[in-house]
């Protein structure tokens, strides 16, 4: 029988990077368009259970976004309820591995239950999601333009046009943290945090074990600074399991 797969995602301003359990693997992508249509196919083919991510002050949004309009299962949880679990796991030290590692194992042992999108919200944020993607196309072929213009007043069309796409981008991006809010804790659709079932309880592991030496961390140096204020949310929100 297959395991299931649990991945965390630690989101910083520039890249996503991923822990995938129990396998152990591990993935970055860049924070941008083409890194989320990247992630989004990377993780279809591997059907996780469950996929965690940390609330990060708002940058959590078009992840959660691409990865729920493509009906992938995904948990927006509360960074103080990452932190204990990571205290009672005896992991000090914070790097991007360690924080996707962390959630990953978080996953698997609190396993809140799913909470699905009503289907017209559902829908609602698909079609969000399908139209950004388009702008973002619209956008970049635009500038390809620009590199190729020979007439001055072609220019001033093109920087007309793109100036106007990204205004639209920007409008879609408050629009769909308006569509995703309701359904984190904060909300009024929002769950109840996350509580590790009776029969288990953080997994430390062994002193041998790889994955528990790999919990440990580097050195203080390696500690980065998160970005933005982190806000509580915990609870979940996505679709069936692909």
């Amino acid at each position: 029988m297959t395991k299931p797969k649990y991945v965390g995602i630690d989101i910083s301003k520039d890249n996503l990077d991923l822990i995938q359990l129990p396998q152990e693997t591990a993935a970055r992508f860049e924070y941008d368009d083409f890194g989320l249509r990247k992630i989004v196919t990377y993780l279809k083919r591997r059907r996780p259970a469950l996929i965690v991510m940390e609330a990060t002050g708002g940058y959590e949004s078009r992840a959660a976004a691409e990865l729920a309009a493509a009906g992938l299962p995904v948990a927006i949880v509360d960074p103080r309820q990452v932190r204990n679990y990571a205290r009672a796991l005896g992991v000090l030290a914070k790097t991007d591995a360690l924080d996707a590692r962390v959630l990953a194992r978080f996953a698997r042992d609190t396993q809140p239950k799913l909470s699905r999108l009503p289907e017209p919200e559902e829908k609602a944020l698909k079609a969000l999601v399908k139209r950004r993607r388009q702008l973002s196309d619209m956008l970049v072929a635009e500038k390809n333009r620009l590199q190729r213009i020979e007439s001055i007043r072609v220019e001033d069309s093109l920087n007309d046009s793109i100036r106007f796409i990204k205004n639209q981008l920007k409008e879609l991006d408050d629009q769909i943290k308006t569509a995703i809010r309701p359904y984190t804790p904060g909300g009024p659709a929002g769950a109840g945090t996350a509580q590790p079932p009776p029969d288990r309880q953080p997994d430390r592991g062994g002193p041998d074990e790889p994955g528990q030496r790999f919990l440990q961390g580097p050195p203080d140096d390696n500690r980065r600074q998160k970005i933005g204020p982190k806000r509580p949310l915990h609870g979940r929100f996505g679709g069936q399991p692909v």
